[in-house]
Formats: C-alpha cells, structure tokens, sequence
C-alpha cells in the first residue's frame, strides 16, 4: 500500500517553518534534488552548504485526501510569507499542487522567456520526448531504452 504524508520544513538556522506539502513518503526528499530550483530548494541547499542538516517533519496519514487536509490545515495555521500572513514559503492554500498559484507580469514573462529557452536548446525536444515515453512505458520497455 502506497503511504500519504503532510510534512513540514523549518529553517534549521532560524527555526522557522518555511514549507508544508503533502505527497507519497518519498516527495520531501525531492526538494533536496540538485535540478529542484524552488525557493525550499535553494534554502535547503545553502543550509546544507553551511554545515545545517534540514530534515523534514513528517505526518503520515493513510490517504491523499487526509494529506491534502493537513497542508490546507497548516498552511493556514502558519501562514504565507507572499500574503504576509506567515512565513511559509508556499504560493497557494494547498491541497493540490499550483492550483490557485497568481504569478505576478514579472514572474509570467519570466516563466515564458525561460520555456522558450529550454525549448531553443540543441536536442532538448528530443530529450524531453524521450523522458516522456519512457515515464509512460511499461517496465519492460523501460528497461529496454536504457
């Protein structure tokens, strides 16, 4: 059976909470990924390079819709830093990724501009067509295109 959390980043120098999300068990490790540029991301990373070790809170519960309670549930108990409410670092209510994400003029061209460029790239189309077939390929194909 595949496990549901809500987990909680603080800053480890200043103990603030920065971060709620919610996912399978393995999501709060992907913000510790060296291609993740959030603002968590970029955080966590520099902590690191300070000699910080950033660990998650994490609380298990037994379906995605009680995941998606509890980050509804403390982002709203903590508060957002883009409303002024709080200091989370989260740019939307919760419970389901970017929906209800406002991007301000600067950070839509921004996103755009960037698309375009990685669009532009020598072989980036066919790299990206590659990744999508094999993420919905079987397992035995899968195998096969490595």
């Amino acid at each position: 059976m595949k496990g549901f959390c809500t987990y909680i980043f603080t800053d480890p120098k200043s103990g603030e909470y920065v971060y709620v999300g919610k996912g399978d068990l393995d999501r709060p490790f992907d913000h510790f990924n060296k291609s993740a540029d959030s603002q968590l991301s970029r955080m966590l990373k520099k902590r690191i390079r300070e000699g910080y070790d950033p660990k998650p809170i994490i609380l298990e519960v037994f379906s995605d819709a009680a995941a998606k309670s509890l980050e509804i549930f403390w982002i709203a108990v903590i508060g957002r830093k883009d409303l002024g409410t709080g200091t989370l670092f989260n740019k939307t209510a919760g419970g389901d990724g970017t929906v209800g994400r406002i991007n301000t003029p600067d950070q839509k061209k921004n996103l755009i501009a960037s698309q375009r460029a990685r669009w532009r790239k020598p072989g980036s189309r066919e790299s990206h067509s590659k990744g999508q077939k094999k993420r919905f390929a079987s397992e035995r194909v899968q195998k096969e295109m490595e």
